[in-house]
């Protein structure tokens, strides 16, 4: 497929109507991925909306998503800035929404023009007062503040002697309620010791061999020393926690330090509090 049609493609993702807004930006108005030969998709978050045709003030998140090319990386063309009011024309998504995604991204619009800049609304800017309150949750075992832009809170915790940064994945009912993932993560802080040594055992299960198979590749001389080999029970002790996420639906992703037997990349484990640990992978 050639890339002018590829175009087309994308552009028959959204609506042929063109919609005028209000949309007052989050702090994340900058991402974009590679799209193709040399064709980027830029993309910026906001805050809430005003539909200029009916008057409606629309307190939801979502972004706003475009293409542009190389010579078009400085500022991506509308060099949007955050925690501003806008004027735009854009186009509504037809894409299905996922429902593992952040509400944000359901709410997606192809931008077509920035009609005025740094605009005043009463409404929009009093948004922008309580989405900049700080918001956290407080427990025995932890403090944690809520990163809008990522729609979930964080903090740090004593993992069994080691310094660990817990994410805590908000609920998806357009508000920020952390209680579901909260509750999940008590359970699991509750034993911890137990479900420490779970995790590595099953790491060690699933990627202890191709831990020694990297270290074979890496250094071909141990392929006659079989005692260098990483047995299940050094692999489970040599590795160590540093990240671990949660989310409401009981899903969690912890991340541990492989103690460089792959390399400098980390171990990934995912599993469900309520059906167990389902993969774990080389990752990062």
């Amino acid at each position: 497929m050639d890339l002018e049609r590829k175009v087309h493609v994308f552009r028959s993702n959204f609506a042929k109507e063109v919609e005028e807004k209000l949309i007052l930006t989050s702090e994340a108005v900058d991402g974009a991925k590679y799209w193709e030969k040399k064709l980027w998709k830029p993309w910026a978050g906001f805050i809430a909306s005003v539909d200029l045709a009916t008057g409606e003030t629309v307190k939801k998140e979502g972004f706003l998503t475009w293409l542009a090319d190389e010579s078009e990386k400085d500022g991506w063309i509308y060099n949007l800035q955050p925690f501003t009011i806008y004027h735009v024309k854009c186009k509504k998504t037809l894409e299905k929404a996922n429902p593992i995604e952040s509400l944000r991204w359901t709410n997606q619009y192809m931008l077509v023009d920035v009609v005025e800049r740094n605009l005043h609304h009463p409404e929009l800017e009093q948004i922008l007062k309580e989405y900049e309150q700080p918001e956290e949750a407080v427990e025995s075992f932890g403090r944690f503040s809520l990163e809008r832009q990522f729609d979930w809170f964080s903090g740090s915790v004593n993992w069994l002697g080691k310094k660990c940064k817990v994410s805590l994945k908000c609920d998806e009912e357009g508000k920020y309620t952390v209680q579901k993932a909260l509750e999940i993560f008590r359970q699991i802080y509750a034993n911890l010791a137990e479900w420490d040594d779970e995790i590595r055992n099953f790491a060690a299960d699933k990627l202890s061999g191709s831990a020694n198979e990297w270290q074979v590749e890496f250094d071909e001389d141990l392929g006659e020393n079989q005692s260098c080999f990483i047995t299940k029970e050094a692999f489970a002790k040599r590795i160590c926690i540093s990240e671990f996420d949660v989310f409401p639906n009981g899903f969690y992703t912890a991340y541990y330090n492989a103690d460089n037997m792959f390399l400098g990349h980390t171990i990934m484990i995912q599993g469900n509090i309520n059906e167990g640990m389902k993969n774990a992978k080389i990752t990062g």
